[in-house]
């Protein structure tokens, strides 16, 4: 049986997106389901910010095909977005 090819970049996505999203919870917390939210949010507001960074060819801090800077700042940026949308 042949295991599917994961790129490492997509892997580093979502450590990076699931680190933020943990550590957002533990400051914020309230209750399981907002950490399945963050998670989401994390995870978009990373790949949003990738995509944004490769589509104006900005790259701060780059590892292979991500750019860790401009993710980070989005994947912030969403989840404080969802914590004052959910309060």
């Amino acid at each position: 049986m042949e295991l599917p090819f994961v790129s490492p970049a997509a892997i580093l996505i979502l450590t990076l997106a699931s680190i933020y999203a943990v550590l957002f919870f533990l400051f914020f917390g309230q209750g399981w389901a907002r950490l399945f939210l963050y998670w989401i949010a994390a995870l978009a507001g990373f790949v949003a910010g990738n995509v944004m960074a490769n589509s104006i060819g900005l790259g701060l801090f780059d590892i292979g095909t991500v750019h860790l800077v401009e993710g980070s700042l989005a994947s912030g940026l969403a989840l404080l977005a969802v914590r004052r949308w959910r309060g």
